[in-house]
């Protein structure tokens, strides 16, 4: 069950939106909020994601900063305007949807998933030794090696390859490692990740052209191959 925080401004409250979605196995609260001081309150709670309706835009604008800035979350608006200017100001800001309230809601659903599948699917390693078939794996150093030869990987393709040491045995969609690596700060392009496996695989597998280390899912993405990831402290 996910929790969702639906941020409201004015006491408004979109039942066509919350009825719908609602029975799709997520958990709501909902909180009215005027001030910054407003969600502080709710700080310490465990939300999955913060959803804005129709907020006076310099109560947006300095909700968004504070969430970010206090939780890994999503941040989905929804807003009556059709804006695109709008629309484009709060992507460059961070947010990671933008709906009208009128948006179909069916896409909504399948946007909203998404979101909370890729939060719930990303961990991190962030210390020891990782060693993983032939690999070698120093997290606090960033190095990779194979055998006492270092591999000499770029940050991204470090980071590429963490993120699938951290999820063993899960698929990772090329959508979830796009916005991995690259968080929001640009859209979203299959060919970004194809070209940055590729590079990673011609230094890390035995056989590029048979890769054992990262498997190619098709139609979908990538996943870790074959064999236990052991973790050292």
């Amino acid at each position: 069950m996910s929790n969702i925080i639906h941020v409201f401004y004015q006491d408004v409250i979109p039942d066509h939106v919350i009825s719908q979605v609602e029975n799709q196995h997520l958990e709501f609260h909902y909180k009215k909020v005027d001030s910054k001081e407003d969600f502080k309150k709710f700080n310490q709670q465990n939300f999955d994601m913060a959803m804005l309706y129709d907020l006076d835009i310099e109560l947006e604008t300095s909700l968004i900063e504070l969430i970010q800035s206090l939780k890994h979350i999503p941040v989905v608006i929804v807003s009556k305007f059709h804006q695109f200017q709008r629309k484009l100001d709060l992507v460059k800001k961070g947010i990671d949807e933008f709906f009208h309230i009128e948006e179909d809601l069916e896409y909504m659903k399948f946007k909203i998933h998404n979101l909370l599948k890729r939060i719930k699917v990303i961990k991190h390693l962030q210390s020891g030794t990782i060693q993983f078939q032939h690999l070698t794996v120093l997290l606090s150093n960033r190095e990779v090696l194979h055998g006492n030869k270092r591999i000499n990987l770029t940050v991204k393709e470090f980071e590429l390859l963490q993120l699938f040491l951290s999820n063993p045995n899960i698929t990772l969609s090329k959508e979830e490692i796009f916005y991995h690596l690259w968080h929001k700060a640009l859209y979203f392009t299959e060919n970004v990740i194809n070209v940055h496996i590729r590079h990673l695989r011609k230094k890390i597998e035995l056989n590029d052209k048979y890769p054992q280390v990262i498997e190619t899912v098709w139609g979908y993405g990538y996943k870790l191959g074959q064999g236990e990831v052991k973790q050292n402290q």
